[in-house]
């Protein structure tokens, strides 16, 4: 499309309910607006989940809504990948109102990634970037941003494995800023995590020209944090630029 795609409590499903794969579901538009919306290509079975994929020059609004490449409990199939790539360097991606980017594995297969480029990337009202898993690895995130990433009211991205009290190593996350800022309240309880629970901890890069509202802790706690830590694993590597 040219223009604006708007979508509005709708569902858009590609899942693999067999041994088949699961279907990608791909956009190319200026701009993106979700409202109570679900987009799926999980896997409920050993076939692999699809990829999400939206090529967009303007804005990506998601409100209220989900976004899932995932895999479900009891299946043995890979999670796929969500990327969002901007074809014009001034791209904002808004996630409001318990919005979700999700690549999450409950399943036995690894979680997929997520790669998102643009301008600016704001979560508000405890809205998730997640790449977490219940026993396996958790998958990686990739954001290449231009001046700002805000964290509002609960927010999160997180790569944590091993959610289940299981094994699986915390994924990436790799977050670079040309000339800009990662901004939260830090009483808001906004996190940016590669923990694991019996696995080593993931890693954290961030290159940026600065960090307000956000502390580096060895474990989660009520403020706001970045952590890689595990609780009986090796602790991750959180590396600031």
């Amino acid at each position: 499309s040219s223009g604006q795609v708007t979508l509005l409590n709708s569902q858009i499903n590609s899942n693999a309910n067999n041994t088949g794969q699961a279907g990608s579901i791909e956009v190319t538009a200026e701009g993106l607006a979700l409202t109570d919306t679900t987009l799926s290509a999980a896997t409920t079975g050993p076939g692999g989940a699809g990829d999400i994929r939206f090529n967009l020059s303007d804005t990506l609004l998601l409100d209220g809504s989900t976004l899932t490449s995932s895999t479900t409990p009891g299946s043995t199939g890979q999670g796929g990948n969500i990327e969002v790539n901007a074809t014009a360097p001034s791209l904002e991606t808004q996630l409001q109102n318990e919005s979700q980017l999700a690549v999450n594995s409950t399943g036995q297969g690894e979680g997929g990634n997520i790669n998102l480029t643009g301008q600016r990337l704001t979560l508000r009202d405890a809205s998730q970037i997640n790449a977490t898993t219940s026993s396996s690895d958790g998958g990686n995130v990739s954001l290449v941003l231009g001046d700002l990433l805000l964290l509002r009211n609960g927010s999160e991205i997180s790569t944590t494995a091993g959610i289940a009290g299981a094994g699986g190593d915390g994924g990436d996350i790799s977050v670079t800023l040309a000339d800009g800022l990662i901004v939260a309240l830090l009483d808001e309880n906004s996190d940016i995590t590669a923990n694991a629970f019996a696995g080593n901890g993931g890693s954290i890069q961030i290159a940026a020209s600065g960090i307000v509202g956000l502390q580096f802790q060895p474990a989660l706690t009520p403020l706001s944090d970045i952590t890689a830590s595990s609780e009986f694993g090796v602790d991750g590597i959180v590396q600031l630029d």
